[in-house]
C-alpha cells in the first residue's frame, strides 16, 4: 500500500486481538462490571526515512457488539438513544475506537487518544487516516466508491482549522487516490461553520437547546452539486452527535445517493 507522509517509507498493517493493559472506553472498571478486557487492535508498523527500526502504533478498536450510532452496547439510556436519532441522516456510521479524555490518567497510555490530540495540535493525521483506511478495507465498509470526502469544518479563524477532521479527511482522500480510487475528491468547502463557538463544556441539555436555536453548520451554496453522489463525512471525535447531526442534515437536504459518517473515535458522554 503506498503511503503519503513525507517521511513514511513503509507501513505494515496487522489486525490482532489482545488484552488491554488499561481500561478502554466508557467503563472504567471492566473487571467489576464483567466487561472483557480483550480488544481487537490495529497495529501500524511504520518505517521512517528508510531507518531499520519500525515505530509501532497500536489502536484499540471498538468491540464488535458496540453500536457505532450510540457508541455503546445494550443501550438503555435515553441520552444514547438520542445520539442514534441524531445520526439518522447517515446511511452508515463507523468509528475506529474510543477517545479517552485527558481527565483520565490512562488517556496518555492510549495511542489512539494521543494521536487525535497530536493531530489537533500539530496536524499529523497520517496514522489515523491509515488506520481508518485499513479498518474500512478489513471490514468492507462501502466507502471506496464515494465521490466526495468532506470534513466537519472548523471556523475560518480557528488556528487549528487545517487540523482535526480537515487533515484526516484530506489525507484519507489522498490515500484512497494513491490506492486506485481515482474518482474520490476532497471538498473542504462542502460545509461551513457559521459561528466561532465551542460547546465542549455545555451540559447535554444546554447543547440540545443551543443547536436547536442556532444553525452552527450549513451547506455551502457555492459548493458543487452533490445530488445523486456518494458522500463520506469525516470527524476526529464524536460525543453526543449534535455537530454531526447538523452537518449530516445539511448534506442530506441536497439529495446525495449515500451519506456515510466516519470518525476516528467516539468519546464518553
Amino acid at each position: 500500500m503506498p503511503f503519503l507522509g513525507m517521511n513514511i517509507t513503509k507501513c505494515r498493517v496487522e489486525f490482532q486481538n489482545e488484552s488491554a493493559p488499561f481500561p478502554i472506553g466508557p467503563n472504567e472498571r471492566q473487571k467489576e462490571s464483567g466487561e472483557s478486557s480483550i480488544r481487537d487492535v490495529v497495529i501500524l508498523k511504520i518505517q521512517i526515512d528508510n531507518k531499520d527500526q519500525d515505530i509501532t502504533y497500536k489502536f484499540y478498536l471498538l468491540p464488535n457488539n458496540v453500536d457505532c450510532r450510540t457508541g455503546r452496547k445494550n443501550v438503555s439510556s435515553s441520552e444514547f438513544n438520542k445520539r442514534r436519532n441524531r445520526l439518522t441522516s447517515a446511511t452508515d456510521v463507523w468509528q475506529l475506537g474510543y477517545y479517552i479524555p485527558t481527565k483520565y490518567e490512562h488517556s496518555e497510555r492510549d495511542k489512539l487518544s494521543q494521536q487525535i490530540i497530536s493531530n489537533k495540535e500539530h496536524n499529523c493525521p497520517d496514522t489515523l487516516s491509515i488506520a481508518m483506511y485499513s479498518l474500512a478495507k478489513e471490514k468492507k465498509f462501502p466507502i471506496f466508491d464515494v465521490d466526495i470526502i468532506a470534513p466537519i469544518p472548523n471556523f475560518k479563524t480557528d488556528p487549528f482549522r487545517k487540523n482535526k477532521a480537515f487533515s484526516i479527511a484530506k489525507y484519507l482522500t489522498l490515500l484512497m487516490q494513491k490506492n486506485g480510487h481515482k474518482q474520490v475528491v476532497f471538498n473542504e468547502n462542502l460545509l461551513r461553520k457559521t459561528m466561532n463557538v465551542t460547546t465542549k463544556h455545555m451540559h447535554p441539555a444546554e447543547k440540545e437547546s443551543f443547536y436547536a436555536e442556532n444553525q452552527v453548520y450549513e451547506f455551502n451554496d457555492r459548493s458543487e452539486n452533490i445530488s445523486g453522489k456518494k458522500i463520506l463525512l469525516i470527524d476526529d471525535v464524536i460525543t453526543q452527535g449534535f455537530t454531526a447531526e447538523q452537518c449530516l442534515n445539511e448534506i442530506a437536504k441536497n439529495n446525495p445517493s449515500s451519506l456515510y459518517f466516519y470518525a476516528a473515535a467516539t468519546t464518553k458522554v
